[in-house]
Formats: C-alpha cells, structure tokens, sequence
C-alpha cells in the first residue's frame, strides 16, 4: 500500500535570511497550519506519510543551505546542508566521517544532510507508524494521544534520539550555529537537545541549523564510533558509541590523558557518560578498558521506546566501548 501525504505548499527561498524571513511569516489559525524545513527530506517525508506532522508549508533549503567545509582558526566549520555521503570522505574528522558512512543506505546518504541528522525527530515504536496503528492504542503521547506506552504515563515522552552523527559531535563538543529572525546565535550542540521527546530541540520558532563548528582535535586524539543495529545497512541505531581519547604514547605504553565516551539512541536527550576522571593518567591496558566499560554499562539506561531488549543494549555500551579503547590504544 503506498502512503500519500496531504496538500502543502513548497517554498523556493533565494537565501537562507529569505527562508528564515518565509517561516516567520506563518499565518495562524488554520488547521493544519505550520511551517517545516525541507533539505534532504528522507525523514521528514516518511512522517508527513505517516500524518505526524501535518504541515501547511515546506521551506525548500536544498538550494541556501550552506554545504561543505572549511577551516576556521582553530574549529572546523561544516555547512548543515552537507550530504551525508561527502561527509562520510571528510578525512579531517574520521570518526565523524565513520559515522556519516553508517547512517541508511547509499540512497539516504546520497540524499540526506547532516543538519537532517543532527535534528533528527525523536524515534518510538509505537509514534512512528500509520494514523490506524496508533489510533488502534488509544494514540501517543508524542502524537495524538495523551498516554506513553514506553514508560507507561502520562507525563514524560522517552522517544529516542537517534542521529548517528550526534555522538561523535557531542564527543568532539561541537556547536551548533542558528539563523533565526532575532538573528543569528551559537551554542554549545549538548544544550540543543532537551530530554523530552516531544519538544526535544531547543530552537526558537522559526530558527534553521546553518553550521556545526567542530575544534580540531589536537595530535594526541583518536576516535572511533559503533554503531548497534538488526541489520548491517538501512536501520536506525539500537545504540550509537562514540569515543574520543587523548592519549600519551601508543600500544602497550599508552597512558589516558583525556577521555570522553557518548552513548546514542538510549533516550531523548544524548549526554558525555559521567565519572570518566579517575581514569586520567592511568596506563591505557585490558584492565582499564574493562573499568571504564563497567562504567558505561551502569551509566547507559535504554528506554524501550526502540526495538531490542534494553538490558542487552545496556550490556552492548560496555562492549562497544572496550572494544574502541583496545582498537584506539594501537591506532
């Protein structure tokens, strides 16, 4: 059965401010009514199939969004509108690239951008499906029902974020650059994401992601991520790892001189996992790998809002994580 989408308008802008200055100039109080970006589309158009979002208007961004990137001072500077698949050849940032190279298949990353992924809509088993299907359970509370089926209340929205390109930029601490009609702002990427699944982007209204600046990682780093999915190509991550480490020396020698581990697609809200210090300074061996594992198994807490048992996804953060501390320690 194909799914058609109801009647909207598209918007061809000449600039990004012309696509800012069109979303701002939303008229109220129709049904339907709302404004949505369109870049790469491959998420967004799914969900206007699946009637979860009913927007009046589409912003067309294909054409100003700035793509590509470059150096600036001491930060890599990446355009939002970059195609996954030239990401996925940026050898500057090769976890990053990783990462991208991962995501769906070679249509989606042909097509897909990186601010796409990066503002990914929150996923849940039982939000992305069919009007009927969710009617047949009363609704979602992310859609049109005022019940969570994960968590069981009223209350909290758990859909899960799961851009793969989060991690690794939130391990890097990237930031994230806006265009909106009070003008443009930066800030840091964690404080984008809020832990809600409903409202789970801190964006003004009618603000576009136009940048990600990314500091270069200085000679001692190495990084990797990992990606956990049901199928090697084409699914969304059960969970995404993504490790940055500075080292001192290499192999057996290697010491821990900074440390950074971001746990993807367990909630709505991606975050650094907490209580990495201690491991400062300390000889990077089995032993270590095995400790700093530990502490990522109890730190990860997966929802159920994807498919997969959460206590195996729990125990897969811990694996995936000594498995790159091993892997990175002899890069």
């Amino acid at each position: 059965i194909m799914l058609g989408m109801d009647g909207f308008d598209v918007l061809l802008p000449a600039s990004l401010d012309e696509a800012v200055a069109m979303a701002a100039d939303d008229p109220p109080g129709v049904e339907g009514a709302g404004t949505a970006w369109l870049a790469g589309g491959t998420d967004l158009l799914p969900n206007l199939k699946h009637r979860l979002l009913r927007p009046r208007r589409l912003v067309a961004l294909g054409d100003v969004l700035p793509s590509g990137w470059h150096r600036e001072g001491d930060a890599w500077v990446i355009g939002a509108g970059t195609r996954l698949a030239d990401l996925a050849r940026m050898a500057a940032l090769p976890e990053l690239a990783r990462a991208a190279s991962l995501v769906a298949g070679p249509q989606v990353r042909a097509m897909g951008t990186l601010g796409g992924n990066v503002l990914l809509d929150t996923r849940c088993r039982f939000y992305n499906r069919t009007p009927e299907w969710r009617a047949a359970l009363g609704g979602c509370l992310k859609a049109e029902g005022d019940w969570c089926h994960v968590t069981g209340g009223p209350r909290t929205c758990v859909a899960t974020r799961s851009g793969d390109t989060v991690p690794v930029l939130l391990a890097l601490g990237a930031r994230a650059r806006l265009l909106g009609p009070a003008g443009p702002r930066e800030l840091p990427l964690a404080d984008l994401y809020r832990f809600d699944g409903r409202r789970h982007l801190a964006l003004e209204p009618g603000e576009v992601l136009s940048h990600l600046v990314v500091p270069a990682p200085p000679p001692d780093h190495v990084g990797s991520y990992d990606k956990l999915r049901l199928r090697r190509a084409i699914d969304f991550p059960l969970l995404g790892v993504a490790v940055a480490l500075r080292r001192e020396g290499r192999g057996e020698d290697a010491r821990v001189v900074d440390l950074t581990v971001v746990v993807g697609a367990v909630n709505p809200r991606p975050a650094p996992v907490r209580g990495l210090e201690p491991f400062r300074g300390r000889r990077l061996d089995a032993d270590l790998a095995a400790e700093v594992a530990e502490v990522v198994r109890r730190r990860t807490r997966p929802v159920a809002a994807l498919a997969g048992d959460p206590a195996w996804r729990r125990r897969m953060a811990g694996v995936f994580v000594r498995r790159a501390l091993l892997r990175l320690r002899d890069a």
